[in-house]
This record gives C-alpha cells, sequence and structure tokens, in this order.
C-alpha cells in the first residue's frame, strides 16, 4: 500500500488506502495530498488467521500455531488490537466480531 501510495502522490492521483497505511505514511509532505472521502459505514480490511497443513509444511508448529489462533479469538485477544494498536493518537484496528463466534 505504501508504494501505492507514493505513486498516487507522485502522479498527482487518486487511489484507495486503508486508514492504517495512510496515517503511517511519511511522504505526505511531497504533495499537497487530500483525503476525499471517508465511508459513513467503515468499510472493512478483513485480516484471517489459518494454522497451515501439517502434512504438507512438515516444520509447522501445530501446538504453538493452535494456541496463537486459540488466543486471537478469545475475548482477551479480541480486545488487543484495538486499544493498544494506534498511528498518531489515532486507533487503527477495530475487532469485527464477538468472541466465540
Amino acid at each position: 500500500m505504501g508504494a501505492t501510495l507514493n505513486t498516487a502522490v507522485g502522479k498527482a492521483a487518486y487511489t484507495l488506502s486503508d486508514r492504517a497505511t495512510w496515517l503511517a505514511f511519511q511522504n505526505k509532505a511531497d504533495f499537497d495530498v487530500n483525503v476525499v472521502s471517508r465511508a459513513t459505514r467503515p468499510l472493512l480490511n478483513q485480516y484471517g488467521v489459518i494454522l497451515l497443513n501439517p502434512a504438507r509444511f512438515p516444520s509447522v508448529k501445530v501446538k504453538d500455531g493452535q494456541a496463537f489462533i486459540d488466543w486471537l479469538i478469545s475475548p482477551e485477544g479480541a480486545k488487543r488490537p484495538s486499544p493498544i494498536f494506534h498511528i498518531g493518537g489515532q486507533q487503527v484496528f477495530f475487532p469485527n466480531y464477538a468472541p466465540g463466534q
């Protein structure tokens, strides 16, 4: 996404970007870049987690991987990214599910 933003800035073009990348982007001062629109409804930038198949990837650490997945979808894990991941004082990740779903 950073490369796309650099290209858009360099060509005075439009692009779509996720909020976290935009806030972290360091090349804004090179060109008068403005946010043209913010969705009234949040656009989702989904992330997922998949445990690799140990039959295909023998070096995968199944127990460690499953422990991470279990933590990530737990109530504690679901709260974790939200309060701690900020850029410039703005929250950039918001869980969009309830643990146990």
